[in-house]
């Protein structure tokens, strides 16, 4: 009888740790080179970290040089040679038409394109011939300090903003994960309480967020730099909520000690698992969030790991070995971002490489 009650509590705890283990409900597609778009560059652009956009009106993706301050406008094609700029805009400096230094782009169409400045607070709309059509500043009066992140989508008449947390801000909004601003109205709301175990969290560096417009629950969606929960504003009831992610491939860093030295902010950096981005991809109602894994020590390559959610936001697929950043968009094809490691040492292209997943029977 012993024997049998050993048995049996030994089988519950294998199940236990069965059911506690993630099963992916997608696939993800093996990449070859037609899952590839290369777009050649000349040598003022850089190849990494161009701000960018895709319009679907136009299908053209759009991408901003900080060198020469210019727009490039690719059109969007799937095929084996490089993709040459259509257009090249050269931003004004001065006059009327001027725009300061772009870290963030919406783009809509070419009589629409939305510019954000981070120092300004500032969001620029322009058209394509750099006329300068209207110009917006984001945050309230006596909140210029107020940290934005460098990331703006524009749905309707209101501009999406996440925040970067700061605890050590003087803002008394220092602690609110989004900023909606009302083209219309011109007024701001500052919305989503930061959690109160991430307050305070990395409070030297600030708690970076990513965000994405989450169209058929009009809602928007927050990931924070760290930790596997989402949150989420729903526009129409005007509520939010705290989505709990588990895995079982990441954990939560550890508080960090604001008096460390550099060689320590290293190794926190580097050791701990962060988040980079979140993408919704519209065609297949699926959200996507991009992580880089931490290491045991500095002399080791980071990896990636990306994961998906349902149209209710249920996390159903974690992939790992691959993540990317701020350079993602998607058409009825899949979903396309920036590939830094491909060809890496060619300075003439940027690589878009195609994530497709396939929901498994």
């Amino acid at each position: 009888m012993h024997k049998l009650l050993k048995f049996i509590l030994f089988v519950l705890a294998f199940s236990c740790a069965r059911e506690a283990e993630f099963e992916n409900k997608y696939s993800l597609e093996s990449v070859n080179s037609e899952d590839y778009v290369l777009l050649g560059i000349d040598q003022e652009t850089p190849r990494f970290n161009n701000p960018s956009s895709f319009s679907s009106i136009e299908t053209e993706i759009l991408f901003y040089n900080k060198i020469n301050h210019s727009l490039y406008f690719y059109p969007f094609k799937i095929q084996s040679e490089k993709i040459l700029p259509s257009l090249k805009l050269n931003l004004s400096t001065e006059g009327e038409n001027r725009v300061p230094e772009v870290n963030a782009i919406n783009y809509h169409s070419r009589d629409s394109v939305f510019l954000f400045n981070s120092i300004s607070k500032n969001l620029y709309l322009i058209n394509s011939d750099g006329d300068l059509i209207d110009t917006f500043n984001v945050v309230s009066e006596g909140e210029i300090g107020f940290p934005i992140y460098p990331e703006v989508e524009v749905i309707g008449d209101l501009a999406f903003f996440p925040t970067v947390g700061y605890a050590k801000s003087d803002t008394k909004l220092k602690n609110k994960s989004l900023l909606i601003y009302n083209l219309k109205t011109k007024n701001s709301s500052y919305l989503l309480d930061m959690p109160a175990d991430f307050q305070g969290y990395y409070a030297d560096r600030g708690l970076f967020k990513e965000g994405a417009y989450v169209s058929h629950l009009n809602s928007y969606v927050i990931c924070l730099s760290m930790g596997g929960d989402l949150l989420v504003y729903n526009l129409e009831e005007k509520s939010s909520k705290r989505i709990k992610v588990e895995s079982n491939i990441y954990t939560d860093p550890e508080t960090f000690n604001p008096d460390a030295d550099l060689e320590k902010r290293r190794e926190y950096a580097k050791e701990n698992s962060w988040h980079d981005a979140i993408f919704y991809d519209p065609n297949t109602k699926l959200t996507v969030r991009s992580s880089t894994l931490g290491v045991n020590s500095l002399e080791d390559i980071n990896s990636g790991l990306i994961e998906i959610f349902d149209d209710n936001l249920v996390k159903v697929g974690e992939f790992e070995g691959i993540n990317f950043f701020k350079e993602v968009f998607s058409t009825e094809d899949g979903i396309y971002f920036a590939d830094w490691s491909f060809d890496k040492e060619n300075e003439n292209i940027i690589a878009y490489r195609k994530l497709k997943f396939n929901k498994l029977n």
